[in-house]
């Protein structure tokens, strides 16, 4: 039996987006899928990347912290949003709101929803930078609201 990268990663009780503090290595990194397979970026060195199979027997614990990282001014900004709007995606046209789940066509590149009402949302369209037009799925303003509020766990 051979075991993946991923096998070892669930095995050890990581994913991708983890951030990890290494105590042998006196250093925190940042678990990414690359080019290369699953490796371990230094948060204050990027230059410096290790191969994840290195972490094997090293005492580690994982940084718990929020998915997203919000300025006071995107805090502001999702707490003055109407609750019916549920989910936040940009596109190539720029940011949106959306009342439904919207999904992401891979041919046009962009998000749409069939069955809820969508607005532009280009007015803040320099905050929420963590919102990639490259990004297939949408954020939802529901976990954005409990962030700005302080909720998550």
């Amino acid at each position: 039996m051979k075991f993946t990268q991923e096998d070892l990663l669930n095995a050890m009780g990581l994913k991708i987006g983890d951030l990890l503090r290494v105590w042998d290595w006196k250093a925190d990194f940042m678990v990414e899928d690359t080019i290369d397979g699953i490796m371990l970026q230094h948060t204050e060195r990027p230059e410096r990347q290790y191969c994840f199979e290195e972490i094997v027997g090293v005492d580690y614990e994982i940084i718990t912290q929020p998915k997203y990282t919000l300025t006071e001014t995107e805090k502001h900004i999702v707490l003055a949003i109407d609750e019916k709007w549920k989910w936040i995606a940009r596109d190539r046209d720029g940011l949106h709101i959306y009342t439904t789940l919207p999904k992401f066509d891979y041919y046009y590149e962009d998000f749409g929803c069939t069955d809820g009402y969508t607005e532009y949302f280009n007015l803040f369209i320099e905050n929420f930078q963590f919102i990639k037009w490259t990004d297939t799925e949408p954020v939802s303003l529901d976990e954005l609201r409990q962030i700005a509020k302080g909720e998550t766990k």
